[in-house]
């Protein structure tokens, strides 16, 4: 294997890892988030019904966090399909001149 392949191999490791080291954050970040809410929630010396509501209220939280997850997610993709288009927009203009 010659030197530039196996460079760009491990320039890409690189550039994956990023994302996992993000979605790393933001799963931490996450749990933080819903355990502080369940605690807040829940009181200290509280019974099982205050347990209960906390445990919903945190559920209700984590849904809440997973619809602004899908709705970056989505609005991502709908991005990329935008730059896509006009990238191609671009390249018919420049072939037809």
């Amino acid at each position: 294997m010659c030197r530039s392949r196996r460079s760009r191999r491990w320039r890409g490791g690189l550039a994956g890892g990023a994302p996992q080291t993000g979605q790393r954050i933001g799963a931490a970040i996450g749990a933080a988030l819903l355990m502080t809410a369940y605690q807040v929630l829940k009181g200290p010396g509280s019974g099982a019904a205050a347990a209960g509501v906390a445990l919903r209220w945190s559920l209700v939280t984590a849904l809440m966090l997973l619809a602004v997850a899908l709705a970056m997610a989505v609005r991502s993709v709908q991005d990329a399909r935008d730059d896509a288009r006009r990238a191609d927009g671009e390249m018919t203009r420049a072939g037809d001149g």
